[in-house]
């Protein structure tokens, strides 16, 4: 059998309902976000097919602009030395765009 763990790192915040498995069979025996790791467990794998198990995250309003975040998982198939896959994101901020607009609906109101 094969787990896959990732604890998700301070900062950031998992979405509801986004964590799915893509990519050859067998389907994993269990997939689901708790206690803040994605889990996933495939029965045996035989072959050197690639899987993927993929989330999304949303990056919380505490964090600050230009401090890295590191993700990291662990993947066990119990036989070999498990395997710890990172991905780094530094999050950056985006200016937004205000707009105003103001109208008037009677140009020649009655004073009185």
């Amino acid at each position: 059998e094969v787990k896959i763990e990732d604890t998700l790192p301070e900062g950031l915040e998992y979405v509801e309902n986004s964590v799915k498995a893509e990519g050859s069979k067998p389907d994993p025996v269990e997939l689901k976000f708790e206690n803040g790791k994605v889990m996933a467990k495939y029965p045996e794998i035989t072959d050197t097919e690639e899987r993927s198990i993929t989330f999304k995250v949303k990056v919380k309003d505490e964090v600050k602009v230009g401090k890295k975040i590191v993700n990291k998982a662990i993947i066990d198939d119990t036989k070999n030395e498990p395997e710890t896959p990172t991905a780094e994101i530094t999050p950056q901020h985006k200016d937004g765009k205000v707009e105003a607009k103001k109208t008037v609906n009677n140009e020649t109101p009655k004073l009185g």
